[in-house]
């Protein structure tokens, strides 16, 4: 398997084996939030999920668990979420990701779904910890050292050429948690990129942004 798709869904497989029949109930007491966030990592290409930030092609996600189902004023929702009652539960939200075609019809949602019932809890447990901590990912909480300044890009964001102009590119799509867990050889982040340009909707970087942004990354996120 190409590296990029292993950094890109991170720990996605880690849970497969546990069983599907489960209850929704079940799935979340077992649960993994920090998988969760993994699960989340190609929503962001048309999601938001931090407070206060911009809609993108889809709604921004904060507080999404018991908010009424098309509620937020400055989105443009589909006349097929729009209709419905009733606020975003638990069971509402595993039946949308599951199948937002069969869950909404007409919605604009074009994911397909999710079938993994268990990868569906662990991203449903990382939404409910996200907003009952007022927006940091797990992974962000447990980097956090009050004692120790952060800098705009939190811990563990070494000063360096091309440090502010990778932290503000990456930061635009995903958490940089999910960068700082990584330690790739130069070509590995040379496939990341090309794998987020061609798959998951990444403007493409002209070649002197690339190359700072790969100097950069090889750098201080280099095989260890």
């Amino acid at each position: 398997m190409r590296a990029v798709l292993c950094v890109a869904w991170l720990a996605v497989a880690s849970v497969a084996g546990r069983a599907d029949d489960a209850t929704l109930n079940e799935r979340l007491r077992e649960a993994d939030p920090g998988n969760g966030e993994s699960v989340f990592f190609p929503c962001r290409a048309c999601h938001t999920v931090g407070q206060g930030e911009p809609h993108r092609i889809g709604p921004n996600l904060w507080n999404i668990v018991d908010r009424e189902i098309a509620s937020m004023d400055s989105y443009s929702y589909s006349a097929a979420l729009s209709e419905l009652p009733g606020k975003w539960s638990a069971g509402r939200l595993d039946a949308y990701i599951r199948s937002p075609a069969e869950f909404a019809p007409g919605t604009k949602m074009v994911f397909p779904g999710l079938e993994d019932p268990a990868h569906r809890a662990d991203l449903l447990s990382w939404l409910v910890i996200r907003q009952e901590n007022k927006g940091a990912s797990s992974s962000e909480r447990e980097d956090d050292d009050s004692s120790v300044p952060a800098g705009p890009f939190g811990p563990d964001w070494p000063e360096g050429p091309g440090r502010d102009f990778t932290g503000n590119t990456c930061n635009t799509c995903h958490s940089l948690a999910i960068v700082k867990q990584q330690s790739l050889s130069r070509e590995s982040w040379e496939e990341v990129i090309d794998w987020m340009t061609e798959e998951q909707g990444l403007e493409a970087l002209s070649g002197p942004d690339r190359t700072v942004i790969v100097e950069y990354l090889s750098t201080h996120f280099n095989i260890r």
